[in-house]
């Protein structure tokens, strides 16, 4: 009794599958009759208070006899395929942290290939908690297989899986991992070819002082696709200035290719501490589709998504209808876990991690994925091949989820150049002394009030 309570402490606000005839009370969920998001399946003294691996094995044995493959999403940890007989397969990432973005295509290929092969066929897809990383690819994998979609399904497809998967609707509420799920809705239906994407990046500018000191001394550090980091040099941000901004440049500008991470610190001289991270792609900036591109975006144009409108042998349903199994996971709709789907989700059931604009208008859809336009006259604007991406606080990994620090209005505009434009052949920069040096030696751990995912 007392690992009963213990488990269903763990698992917080999220759905569990009960049974009492099979004796199944697991942290897990259908998102659709097929698609299973579920717990780390864990061992030892973790599986007193998560998933045990053995009673994970029982389930699908029980309910999926033979048809069912595992998707481990963890970086951190792994276990005994042979548990599960050989059906598993590693798509690594770190908790609290987006997808290395040519994974989620990978990911969602293999997905479909293996439920494709038969229609009783069911993925169960986890990484620690089960939420936000396995929340990532598995509304990454319902836009793969959605055709003729509008911009919005980008956002009731993370709502449907809010509304699954917890009780409070809050399913991927890092804000990176919501952009990384846009970054691919939009690739899909742009019917787009991913390629990392070479971009210079040339300075960081800070709108709106952060209250973390009287004067704010702060330095960032970017993260690269191949894990070396880039760090500036302290900038004491002052408040009371003109317009409170702080242009925070490089001497010169780094090249940068893929994804990157942007870690900002609060540099007293006693002590550091994290403010805030967040991940962009530059194949995503150099296309604009964090600026221009989405102004022009109907969202009854009705494009066709290419290649991506398969049927997955009749047991997924409508997707671009948002249909699912019943959202309540108890004993009644655990005796027909493939049954039929529910209708399709009236309500908003999720708060995004953004500012958000009236429904429908540009600025919202820029708010969505996580940039906005600025109405601060900024360096380098109107600049030839000058790609300037806006952050609210909303779109800011742990800063939005702070109400005292940041000023009302607190933005990060983030400036990048094409490759070999003009402005990046001239060594003056503005004079600004920056040490880019590589930096290993800045590992700090990502806290927030939500310890998984």
């Amino acid at each position: 009794m007392f690992g009963k309570r213990l488990k269903h402490a763990v698992s917080k606000q999220k759905r569990r599958f009960i049974d009492a005839e099979n004796g199944f009370d697991l942290d897990l969920s259908y998102i659709t009759p097929r698609i299973i998001a579920m717990g780390f399946p864990a061992e030892k003294i973790e599986g007193v208070y998560r998933n045990h691996i053995n009673e994970v094995v029982r389930f699908l044995q029980v309910k999926h006899a033979d048809k069912y493959k595992v998707y481990n999403l963890c970086s951190e940890r792994s276990y005994d395929h042979n548990k599960f007989h050989g059906r598993v397969a590693r798509f690594p990432f770190d908790d609290h942290n987006a997808p290395p973005f040519d994974t989620i295509e990978k990911f969602c290929e293999d997905v479909h290939d293996f439920l494709r092969l038969s229609g009783e066929n069911t993925v169960a897809i986890h990484c620690k908690a089960g939420k936000g990383r396995t929340g990532v690819m598995i509304c990454a994998y319902l836009l793969h297989i959605t055709s003729n979609f509008e911009f919005s399904t980008i956002r009731e497809t993370l709502e449907l899986y809010g509304k699954e998967r917890t009780e409070n609707g809050k399913g991927v509420t890092i804000p990176s991992q919501w952009r990384y799920v846009h970054y691919y809705g939009f690739l899909v239906k742009k019917r787009l070819a991913y390629s990392p994407t070479n971009l210079l990046l040339k300075s960081i500018i800070i709108e709106g002082i952060p209250r973390f000191s009287n004067d704010c001394p702060m330095r960032f550090t970017v993260k690269h696709s191949d894990g070396q980091k880039t760090a500036s040099n302290v900038y004491d941000a002052k408040r009371h200035r003109q317009g409170d901004c702080v242009n925070m440049p490089f001497e010169s500008p780094v090249p940068v290719c893929g994804d990157i991470k942007i870690e900002f610190f609060h540099c007293p001289k006693i002590r550091k501490e994290k403010m805030f991270h967040f991940w962009l792609n530059t194949f995503f900036v150099n296309h604009d589709c964090l600026v221009d591109d989405w102004d022009s975006t109907s969202s009854h144009s009705g494009v066709q998504s290419s290649e991506r409108n398969t049927s997955v042998g009749g047991g997924i349903g409508q997707i671009d209808s948002m249909q699912s199994v019943s959202s309540s996971n108890t004993a009644s709709s655990a005796e027909e876990p493939g049954g039929a789907a529910a209708a399709a989700v009236a309500e908003p059931a999720a708060t995004p991690p953004v500012v958000a604009p009236a429904p429908g208008s540009a600025a919202s859809v820029h708010s969505e994925i996580g940039a906005s336009r600025s109405t601060t006259p900024l360096p380098y604007s109107g600049e030839a091949g000058t790609r300037i991406v806006c952050m609210q606080q909303g779109n800011l990994d742990k800063a939005n989820k702070d109400k005292r620090h940041y000023p009302n209005g607190f933005k990060v505009h983030v400036v990048f150049s094409v490759v070999g434009s003009r402005q990046n052949l001239d060594s003056d920069n503005g004079g600004h002394d920056v040490d880019t040096g590589r930096s290993d030696d800045d590992n700090f751990n990502y806290s927030d009030t939500d310890p998984e995912d």
